[in-house]
Formats: C-alpha cells, sequence, structure tokens
C-alpha cells in the first residue's frame, strides 16, 4: 500500500473512533457530521478490508484489526503533531487537550489547584483526566493514550522518565462517632471490617506485608476502585479504611468522618509523574510537567 494512496484524515477518523466507541462521540470530538464520520469509516474499511467495528449491546465494538492498529495509529499522529508543531509553545494561546491518566486521588487534591493555574496560563486549553489503574498503565503509556501519567505506581518499563512529584503517609478513617474519643488500638483496628480502594478488585494492600510482620491479619470485607466512594460508604456505616492522610484531610472537611493515627507504622508513599520518552522534550509536555509539579507544591506547602 503506497503512503500517496491514503487520506491521512482517516487515521484522525480512527484514532477518534478507537478512542470514543462512538460514531456520533468520534464525530462530535473531530467537530464533523455524523454523516461525515460515518463515510469515513466506510472508506476506512474499504481501505483495510475489515470491519473494523461491531455493534454492541453497549456501542461499536473494535474488531481485532482495530485493536491492532490503536497503538500505532495513535504513535504516528502524535509523532506527525510533535514534527509539524511549532517549536515554540505559548500558553495563552494554545487550545490543546492536554490528557492526564491518573486516579481520583490526585483528582481530588490536585486537579483543583492544577485547572486554576492553567485558567489563568492557558484559558483556552483543555484537561482530559483518563482514570489509570497500575495494571494498564505499561499499556497506556506503550500506546501514548495520555501525555503524562500521575499515580503511586512504581516505574513503568515504558516510561524513560519518572518525577517524584509529593509523598504522603497513611492514617486510618472511621465514621466520627465510631471508635469514640479513645486512641486506636491494634486490636481494636483488626477487629473492625475494613474496605479498600483496588483499581484491579485486589483486596489486600501493597503494605500488607507490614501487618504481617507483626503476625496480624486484618478484615477486607469490600473493595472499590474510587476513594471518594470508599469514604461516602465509611461514613454511613461501620467500615474503616486506610488510606492516604492528606485525602484523609481533605475529606474529613466534608463528610462525618474522623482520622486516627495507625497503631503500626506505613512507609509513605511517593505519588509519581511518568511520561514517555518521546515526548520528554515536547515544549507543551514539559510546560505540563511543570504544572502538575507546581500544583503538587502548592498542595504540600
Amino acid at each position: 500500500m503506497h503512503l500517496n494512496r491514503i487520506d491521512l484524515n482517516l487515521l484522525v477518523a480512527l484514532d477518534a473512533l478507537l478512542r470514543e466507541g462512538s460514531v456520533t462521540r468520534a464525530a462530535s470530538a473531530l467537530h464533523l457530521s455524523q454523516s461525515a464520520m460515518s463515510h469515513a469509516l466506510g472508506r476506512l474499511r474499504t481501505l483495510t478490508g475489515d470491519a473494523l467495528f461491531v455493534r454492541g449491546a453497549r456501542g461499536m465494538n473494535p474488531t481485532p484489526r482495530a485493536e491492532a492498529l490503536r497503538a500505532p495509529v495513535a504513535r504516528a499522529l502524535r509523532d506527525i503533531e510533535a514534527a509539524l508543531g511549532p517549536s515554540r509553545f505559548d500558553p495563552s494561546t494554545t487550545t490543546r487537550t492536554f490528557r492526564i491518566g491518573t486516579t481520583d486521588y490526585f483528582e481530588c487534591l490536585v486537579c483543583p489547584l492544577l485547572i486554576e493555574q492553567m485558567r489563568q496560563a492557558a484559558p483556552l486549553a483543555r484537561v482530559q483526566i483518563q482514570a489509570m489503574s497500575a495494571l494498564e498503565l505499561e499499556a497506556d503509556l506503550a500506546a501514548s493514550r495520555s501525555d503524562v501519567f500521575v499515580s503511586f505506581a512504581s516505574a513503568s518499563r515504558g516510561a524513560r522518565h519518572c518525577e517524584r512529584v509529593l509523598s504522603d503517609g497513611y492514617v486510618c478513617v472511621a465514621r466520627a462517632d465510631r471508635f469514640g474519643s479513645r486512641p486506636l488500638t491494634m486490636a481494636r483496628y483488626l477487629d473492625a471490617r475494613h474496605i479498600v480502594v483496588s483499581t484491579d478488585g485486589n483486596f489486600t494492600s501493597t503494605w500488607e506485608a507490614v501487618l504481617r510482620g507483626h503476625r496480624r491479619e486484618r478484615r477486607v470485607v469490600m473493595t472499590t476502585p474510587r476513594y471518594l466512594a470508599a469514604v461516602e460508604i465509611v461514613a454511613r456505616s461501620d467500615l474503616v479504611i486506610t488510606i492516604q492522610s492528606r485525602l484523609a484531610r481533605e475529606f474529613g472537611r466534608s463528610l462525618p468522618v474522623k482520622v486516627h493515627r495507625l497503631p503500626f507504622t506505613i512507609p509513605p508513599v511517593d505519588l509519581t509523574m511518568q511520561w514517555p520518552e518521546r515526548l520528554d522534550q515536547d515544549p507543551a509536555q514539559q510546560w505540563l510537567r511543570g504544572m502538575i509539579v507546581a500544583a503538587c507544591r502548592r498542595r504540600v506547602a
């Protein structure tokens, strides 16, 4: 297949269809009519000799061929954009959409400050937060689905660059009247029923070995992928949760919960920012990473 026979706009359409999973949403994202996007999909099917998308119960499902094209098409478009884009970046005039893969820890604690900074420095820019688990990090980096990734995950093999942006300790959070005014002892902690935040449904945390070192084991009865949902449940039940102290204090301002010092020591955890090698020198990405670092520093100040 010769490149002069390919309309590169079709790759833009395919990338949007793969990200949105819907002809209507893809058309809206590219500011096209639905009929224009449907026509582009027809041309893509002719070009590839594959259906690419089939209708399912929840919308358009990509075929194996479409899935195989997801990562290389995304990389190709990002490379073209980087190659043809301006060498200088002016945040005051940019209309770019910055994609940040992260968890709701970052959303709740840092995003309000980040958006405030960007509103002043880049009023026309947009931010797209993409939910991401530690298990998905490697694939997301390879496919360049996000510009930068901020999480408690260890440095991924797919990221040549990784920077610690803040560190946080752990506390126990319970309903305000759950333990009264008495200190939280190990016996009371272990006797409680626990909820765990886990994006993969795992009933154990990365620091569970600390308890095993004390020859103790807690009783985890529920998992949820979202911190806010977990603390809402804690505020209205007898469950307790062990989470990062800064997040606990933030939720404590608006929910009827109380923060307790743990009866044992858990090492602090680092929130890290990771990005692919090829985005390292991009001026816009460098600016975005600087904004994230600045927002994190304001949070810990």
